[in-house]
């Protein structure tokens, strides 16, 4: 976990999926990847530490979610999966990575400037964990893996794709939301929205002023 200031600063959500892919010489080493005790979840931490460095000044929490091994909920068994691979020599694992990154002020003003800077530094630095080999280096040691296994990493391509960035604040800022703030009974869509509402991804938000108002309102609307 990064570490962090004494104070609980303004945060949004930065979220973006990823495919992580490991293609190896044949299906027998791609299933026997798949029967590796714990080797999805140290494959995970690994990729976590270089998206979300324990010393970074702009990252509050960082959780990434499996969401798919080669096309099936990664909650199947590993000998379900390895069976389902068994004609592929490629292992496909895709993700979700959700940040709640650090902004400089309660309308977090430079949510694109930081989140494009998250997003830009996560990409450049986990490819070139993979190019210089520190990547695989590193997940041989986390899981002290048989040697017939280091070797189908060592000969193993692997590779990363990441889609569009997703900042969901920069979308709320034309949305409407309960102005307590003001002193009277409006709701507003100046993109002033206190920090607790946009770091809920929407929740407090309407599409129109008359769904904020009835939500919030309803006795006096």
């Amino acid at each position: 976990r990064p570490s962090r200031p004494s104070r609980v600063p303004f945060r949004f959500i930065v979220s973006f999926d990823g495919t992580f892919t490991i293609t190896t010489n044949t299906a027998a080493d791609a299933a026997q990847l798949l029967l590796v005790a714990d080797f999805l979840k140290k494959l995970k931490a690994g990729i976590q530490s270089i998206i979300c460095p324990a010393n970074s000044n702009l990252i509050w929490e960082c959780e990434i979610k499996t969401l798919k091994v080669n096309g099936s909920d990664p909650q199947r068994n590993r000998l379900l999966r390895s069976r389902r691979s068994v004609e592929l020599t490629q292992v496909v694992i895709e993700f979700e990575i959700i940040i709640q990154a650090i902004c400089a002020d309660s309308a977090c003003t430079d949510a694109e400037r930081v989140g494009n800077i998250l997003y830009t530094s996560a990409n450049g630095d986990l490819k070139a964990a993979l190019q210089d080999g520190t990547f695989v280096s590193g997940l041989k040691a986390d899981l002290s893996m048989s040697s017939s296994v280091d070797d189908i990493l060592d000969t193993a391509g692997l590779t990363w794709n990441f889609d569009e960035l997703e900042i969901p604040l920069l979308k709320l800022s034309k949305l409407w939301y309960p102005d307590w703030n003001s002193g009277e009974i409006r709701c507003s869509n100046d993109g002033k929205a206190p920090n607790f509402m946009t770091i809920d991804g929407g929740w407090w938000h309407g599409s129109s002023k008359e769904d904020c108002c009835t939500k919030y309102f309803v006795w006096a609307y």
